[in-house]
């Protein structure tokens, strides 16, 4: 609705993103879920490109008062574009849940189960698969994340996510001095991040 905003974000976009990545990117949009609200921004594989991205980012988080908060911008684009770098195509073996008919309910719990055992020891993400023993994100996982992860859980463990915020809370409490941030604990790939 409005093109000069997008034409904004998106220059932006391009002005701090390597052709590396910008490569990986089929889509930059603009999508909001009101200030403040659960994502200032987000990437998803692409459904008809599933092993390329698209690029979310939530306007509404950037701009206050018609100013647009560059400094913001830049940091939320670093970190997506960092999932990227980690998550791509060529970082593991792509056996994702992406690629699965059936990723829903109890089986989503069931296939992660598998997958992170037959992963294992190497860090198995659902966006990426099983990752090579030398991708950046299985190597930060050696270095960062293997002694603790067997303390981390994720959202699907739970039945509701009250239980999944309060199970993250213990851990980041336990390993705080390893995090830069509360978000940070929630997994290894926002780590990375």
């Amino acid at each position: 609705q409005n093109e000069n905003m997008h034409k904004q974000f998106l220059d932006a976009y391009v002005s701090i993103t390597p052709k590396r990545i910008m490569d990986e990117v089929v889509y930059f949009s603009l999508k909001t879920d009101d200030y403040g609200g659960d994502e200032s921004a987000s990437v998803i594989r692409n459904s008809d490109y599933p092993l390329k991205f698209d690029v979310n980012i939530d306007p509404l988080d950037m701009v206050f008062d018609d100013f647009m908060d560059e400094q913001y911008l830049k940091a939320v684009m670093i970190h997506e574009n960092a999932h990227i770098l980690s998550l791509n195509s060529e970082e593991g073996n792509n056996d994702t849940l992406f690629m699965h008919p059936r990723n829903t309910g109890s089986y989503i719990k069931e296939l992660m189960l598998k997958k992170h055992a037959d992963c294992a020891p190497n860090y198995y993400n659902d966006m990426a698969g099983c990752l090579y023993p030398d991708s950046y994100l299985n190597l930060f996982f050696q270095k960062f994340w293997a002694e603790i992860y067997p303390d981390h859980h994720w959202w699907w463990e739970f039945y509701t996510m009250d239980m999944y915020y309060y199970a993250t809370d213990e851990f980041y409490q336990k390993y705080k001095t390893q995090f830069v941030t509360v978000y940070a604990a929630t997994n290894p790939d926002e780590d990375f991040a």
